[in-house]
Parts: C-alpha cells; structure tokens; sequence
C-alpha cells in the first residue's frame, strides 16, 4: 500500500511541470533565413529534436522566416521564440521585448560572445593588398542581410574610416546557389569576396575550393576562433523567447538548451551577456533599428535627435523655472522694499509731525513764557493810561468840552479796562489761580465780541448777519468766552478778505443739553488736511498768526465742559461750532 502511495505521488509530481506548459496550441519557433544552410544542418535541425525530446506533451512548431517578416511576426505577437544572429536579435530586442536564452557555441570558438565574424577573399594573384585597396573594387556576398556574411564587413570598413555605403564599385549577391562568393572571385567576375568566418575552412575541406588559389585580405588575429577571420568578432547566433512565451515555458526551454550535448559537428549552447559591441555595429551602419539616423522625416528627425530634444526640453522647463522663481522672488522682495519703503516713509512722516508737536509745545512754552512777562511789565503802562484817561475825564468835567473828545476818553478807559482784565487773567493762569465763572447771556457775550470785532481790520466790508432768539444763560467766564468769539470772528474775516461779498452768520441755539453757537463765512473751500488741521497747535491759518489762537479757544471751551469743532460747508465756507453746556448740565458736573 505504501508504494502504491509512492508512485502516485511521483506520477502527480512528473505531471505538474506537462499540466503547467501544456496549451493547445503550437508552440512556433522561427529561424532567421540569413543563418545560413550550415547552421541549418549543424544545429537548427538537432535543436529542434532535442525540444522536442525533452517536452514530448508539447507541439513545438518551426517556421522559416525572412529578417524582415520575423521582426514583423516577433512584433505583433504570433511567435513564441526564434533563433537569429546576434545583429537580429539585437534589433528584435528593442522592438518587441525579446529575451535571450542561449548563444550558438560553434566548434572552435572559445567563447560564443565572440564566435562570429567576416572574411575578405581575393585571389592568390591578386594586386589588392589592404583594405584601402579594395576602394572603388567589385565585390560579391551571399545575403545583403547576412549578418556575419555582409555586415560584420561593412562594419570593419567603417571602423577602417571609409564610407560603406560608396566604397564598393559594385557588389552582387548570390543568394546560397551557384555560382557562388569563391567561384565568381575566381572566374574574375569579383575582386573581393565577403565570406562568413569558417566558411573558407569549411569548403577547403568539403574539397569545395583550393586554398592555394585564394588569399586572406586584413587578416586579423582570431581570438580563440579556430578560423581565419578579417573583422572583429562577434556573437553567434541567438536562441531567444518573445513575452507571448509563459515563465515554465521559457525555464524548460532554457534548461533543454543549455543542457544539450555537443552534435556530431562539435556545436552546442552557451550564453553571451553583452551585445553592445552589436547595437554599435547597426548604429554606426545606420541600418535596422538605426535606419531611421537616414531619414530626414520629422519622424525621423524626432527619434534621432530625441535626447537631445529631452534635454533641451529639460533645460528650457529649468529655464521656465528659474525665470518664474526668480520673477516670483523678485516679485517677493519687491512687496517687501515697498512695504519697507512704506514703513519707512510711514515713520518719516510720524518723525516730521512728532518734530511739528514739539517745535509747537515748545513754541506754547515760549510764548507762555513771554505772555507772563508780557502780562506782568504791561499792568503798569495799562494802569498809568487808564489813570490818564480818569484824570483827563475829571479835568474837563464841567467844563464846554469836545463830544467827541470825551467819547474819546470813554472808549480809552474801556479798552485800557478789558487789556488790564485780559493781563490780570494771564497772571491769573500763571498763578494757577482758580477761575471764577458766572451765569451770563450768551447774547450779551456776542454783543461785546461783536463789538470788539468792529475795531478789527478784517471787519472791514464784512456783512454780519446775526439772528438773536431768547437768552442763553451759561455758567461761564464772560472774559474767556468772549475772547473765543473774538478770535473765531477773525479767523472767519480773515479768510474772507480776497473774495467779492464776504459775510459772516452767527447763529445761537439749543442742542441736546448744550448752547451751540455758529460762526460760518462765505469762504474758499479748504482741504482735508486743512480741516483736521485746525485747532491743532502746529501752525497758523494765516501768515501772520503763531498757530496758536484756535488751540487756546479749544482748551477754554473744553474747561467750561463744551468742545469747538468744525465742518465744510457746501458749496464753499466753513462752520465754527462752540458747545457750551446749559445751566442744569453744568450743575450736574
């Protein structure tokens, strides 16, 4: 029982690598026509058995194709393996993904990756002597595909410095019947022979030619090839698999052919790992897989000059690259300046208007200062003039006197009055002394300020329009009050000077809790920077002003709880507005 289990179970094993490869259709392996009848005889045919030996359970099939319907057929896929010299294959390999298995090892080669070569045969008489000779001569060859028996030739040639293409005068090819290569050489109907490397020996002794009649052109040293040769040696031929081939399929056959005994000629398998040397030789000759480096096609052209065209490419996207990195850093850096310059300039003009404030606090200082001297040297001559005018008053009581002499006088002592009041309210402010305020008619206020107004310059032409409603009692300082309406009145007179019909409103009236009262012009328009400008203590309206007067009026009605501001009126002029609390608001503060 147990060896009945032994044998089923080696009978399984033997039966999975023929289950694995079997398939119904034929496998087809192609031969190349430009091998030549020896390889045919000599290892083709042997080959064949040897597969068909070892993978009985398989229907191997072989065909005989041409090199150019065995790239065609390798290429669409209707062919499993093929057997063609190394130029073949190097050509199939690059266009349809072939795969080498093994390479033919002739009889006397040491090595298949250098078994294959080239003959020039002239006759024993003959005057040609190198291959510079051999210029402008006939020649005759077997196959213009013929890798080893044309080629290889025409490579040499090349590598000589000539031109392959215009060195011959003529050349004729036989095919593989009669006459053949060394028969029309020695009949003179050739001057030179292009044989395949053995060829020469192998018809010496077939009895087929005499070597005594022909002689060896360039003859170079063979290379552990036992065969005279004239050109650089190359691979045999090649035993390859296409991807229509399976993975066991392709290890079975590999394993048959590089397993295969010597045949009876001394011919086996061996393998070559570099076919270089190969892909060289087409590319120098331009043809095969090179042929196009002849055309002139844009096809042609592009597959030609394609790394080129790459790297052009790469370099102009590189290019593209830098120009947008640079453009886009410069872009980066440019935001930046400006944003730099912006700082810059932003600081620049926060450092002018910082110097503006302080040129201006220290021009208030100055001139705070020189207010208190000033008050305090002017009480005297003010005193002394008011005395005068007393006593010139007493001196013509009752006596015929001049109307408008004592009128004279009157507004002397009143006007000396309101300096001395103006003088002792300057001490005052340097004393620190608390201000003493009153209820008073806003109304009444006006009066005087319009009063005093009226001895101003910038009255003159000026039409006052007023409209006075009910009074507008207010805790104030009459003094400082009146004093801020005398200087808005100015201001207003004085940017009405150069205009046809000035005129001046002034308007009183409740709001919300305040007493507002108006002083608007018929004046230019101003600027924005005018309008916020104003009241700020940097620098005058007018040429003649210190920058001051519209700063001291806003600080006098923000002490009485009020504020001063300013708007444009349309389509020209400007509206001085003084808040002033009424009684019960103040009350409440």
């Amino acid at each position: 029982m147990k060896r009945v289990l032994m044998l089923i179970a080696a009978a399984f094993l033997l039966a999975r690598p023929q289950a694995a490869l079997a398939r119904e259709e034929p496998v087809v392996v192609a031969v190349s026509t430009n091998v030549g009848p020896w390889f045919y005889v000599q290892t083709f045919e042997p080959t064949m058995e040897r597969l068909r030996a070892r993978m009985p359970w398989i229907r191997f099939q072989s065909v005989e194709l041409s090199p150019e319907a065995l790239r065609r057929e390798a290429k669409e896929g209707r062919i499993d393996f093929f057997m063609a010299p190394s130029g073949s294959f190097a050509s199939i390999e690059e266009e349809s993904g072939a795969r080498h298995l093994a390479t033919h090892h002739p009889r006397g080669a040491r090595d298949p990756a250098r078994s294959m070569g080239s003959v020039f045969l002239v006759r024993a008489d003959s005057a040609l002597r190198g291959l510079s000779d051999l210029k402008g001569a006939r020649s005759v060859a077997t196959d213009p595909q013929s890798f080893d028996g044309w080629i290889i030739a025409l490579g040499e040639l090349f590598s000589a410095g000539f031109d392959p293409q215009r060195f011959f005068s003529r050349t004729e090819f036989t095919g593989y019947g009669l006459p053949d290569v060394a028969a029309l050489v020695l009949s003179r109907d050739a001057d030179v022979g292009i044989l395949k490397a053995c060829d020469f020996e192998m018809m010496t002794q077939a009895g087929l030619i005499n070597a005594r009649d022909f002689r060896i052109l360039n003859e170079k040293p063979s290379g552990g090839l036992a065969c005279r040769v004239s050109t650089d040696l190359y691979p045999g031929v090649v035993f390859a698999s296409l991807p229509r081939a399976s993975s066991d399929l392709v290890k079975s056959v590999s394993v048959a052919l590089l397993t295969m005994p010597e045949t009876p000629e001394g011919n086996s398998w061996g393998f070559a790992s570099d076919f270089s040397q190969v892909r060289s030789l087409y590319r120098n000759l331009q043809i095969g897989p090179y042929a196009y480096l002849r055309e002139n096609s844009p096809r042609a052209l592009l597959r030609r000059y394609r790394f080129i065209l790459l790297a052009a490419a790469a370099l102009l996207a590189f290019g593209l690259f830098y120009v947008v990195s640079v453009r886009r850093i410069v872009k980066i850096r440019t935001h930046a300046l400006q944003v730099a310059l912006k700082e810059k300039d932003r600081a620049q003009e926060n450092e002018r208007k910082s110097r503006e404030r302080l040129f201006a606090l220290e021009k208030a200082g100055v001139v705070s200062g020189l207010s208190s001297m000033f008050a305090h040297e002017v009480r005297q001559p003010v005193a002394s003039l008011i005395n005068y005018a007393g006593g010139l008053r007493m001196y013509l009581k009752g006596r015929d006197a001049d109307p408008m002499v004592a009128e004279a006088l009157r507004e002397i002592t009143a006007q000396s009055e309101r300096v001395s009041a103006i003088v002792g309210r300057v001490c005052s402010y340097a004393r620190n002394e608390a201000r003493v305020r009153r209820l008073e008619d806003l109304e009444s206020v006006v009066d005087k300020a319009l009063e005093a107004f009226s001895h101003s310059t910038y009255s003159r032409g000026v039409r006052i329009a007023r409209r006075r409603g009910s009074p507008a009692l207010c805790l104030i300082d009459p003094l400082e009050i009146e004093l801020v309406v005398v200087n808005l009145l100015r201001n207003a007179g004085a940017a009405i000077q150069k205009i046809d019909g000035p005129a001046i409103a002034l308007d009183l009236a409740g709001e919300d809790g305040f007493w507002r009262l108006t002083v608007s012009d018929n004046g230019p328009p101003i600027s924005d920077e005018t309008l916020k400008s104003l009241a700020a203590p940097t620098r005058s309206a007018r040429s003649d002003g210190l920058g001051l007067g519209l700063s001291i009026c806003r600080v006098i009605a923000e002490g009485h709880g009020g504020h001063l501001s300013f708007r444009r009126l349309t389509p020209r002029g400007l509206a001085a507005e003084l808040y002033l609390p009424q009684p019960e608001e103040a009350g409440k503060e």
